[in-house]
């Protein structure tokens, strides 16, 4: 087997409680130990020293290459000072964001999901619209993960579109091994764009509540708030574990030796908070809009 295959370019970082993550190009994400990481990256003579066992977990998860295939690199981390620049600043911006955002609460409020149409335009053409401005800001939010996370000439790592769930996504398995500014600025990226439209977009309601301008902020509150439903695989729940340091803190929360443990309990408040978050999205915005659908389309 391993005159036939060798070990991909693999990465790997130390994480907070001393074990290392290992990432190669099209790889499935391994937490090992710090020798075994050494030597998967250093040692040129480390296949032919691993067991059966290791070698055949190598294989199902990604980290062997044809002899005859040609060496694939994943996206490195930027450390120019342009780009040290662009995160701080986009970081800022989020917590400029979040603070107008809130500041402007009780002028404008937060409209509920009953307002996303309205029967001064016509459903079909409110429907348009707001399919446009959904799938518009959705390219927008992919695209600012693609610009943090180095994916733009990655293969592996462009915009996916799945027809079928009816989502867009970008691959970022490879800033597990980057540093933890440069991974939280990739996986925030999107929801701060999210951020700033929605702080935009209630400023100008100041003055302007059109209709528009108000199914525009419904969309994005309920875009922003799906990404906080910590129990399900999202923006929020991949930010949470990179905050922790912990990819596999889904797997620990099952251990019953690890249920005192810190990150776990943590985990766990944060689960509570993502089950609270589904209960406001179905009370708030997604039961009121089901209602006035049925309403406007009984009212045609």
């Amino acid at each position: 087997m391993t005159s036939d295959f060798l070990l991909k370019p693999i990465y790997s970082r130390k994480l907070k409680n001393n074990d290392w993550v290992i990432y190669a190009v099209d790889s499935s994400l391994l937490v090992v130990d710090e020798s075994t990481a050494k030597s998967l990256t250093r040692d040129d003579k480390f296949l032919e020293k691993c067991d059966e066992s290791f070698l055949n977990l190598l294989s199902e998860c990604g980290y062997l290459r044809d002899s005859l295939d040609h060496p694939q690199h994943i996206p490195f981390e930027e450390t120019t000072f342009l780009y040290k620049i662009l995160r701080h600043a986009m970081l800022f911006t989020g917590v400029i964001s979040i603070t107008f955002i809130f500041i402007l609460i009780p002028m404008v409020g937060i409209p509920r999901g009953n307002n996303l149409f309205s029967s001064d335009s016509g459903l079909w053409n409110e429907l348009i619209v707001v399919a446009m401005f959904s799938m518009s800001t959705t390219l927008i939010h992919e695209i600012m993960h693609m610009i943090f996370a180095k994916t733009f000439t990655y293969y592996r790592g462009g915009l996916r579109f799945y027809i079928k769930r009816s989502t867009v996504t970008v691959s970022m398995t490879h800033i597990w091994v980057w540093s933890i500014i440069s991974r939280i600025t990739a996986l925030s990226a999107g929801m701060i764009a999210d951020l700033l439209l929605l702080a935009s977009l209630s400023f100008i309601r100041l003055n302007n509540d059109s209709w528009i301008f108000v199914a525009g902020s419904i969309i994005l509150w309920i875009r922003i708030l799906w990404q906080l439903r910590f129990h399900k695989k999202c923006d929020g729940q991949l930010l949470a574990m990179t905050i922790l340091d912990n990819p596999m803190i889904t797997v620990d929360v099952k251990n019953k030796h690890l249920r005192r443990n810190k990150d776990v309990k943590i985990w766990k408040n944060l689960t509570v908070i993502g089950y609270l978050v589904d209960f406001f999205l179905l009370a708030f915005w997604i039961i009121p809009f089901v209602l006035s659908v049925f309403s406007l389309i009984l009212s045609l």
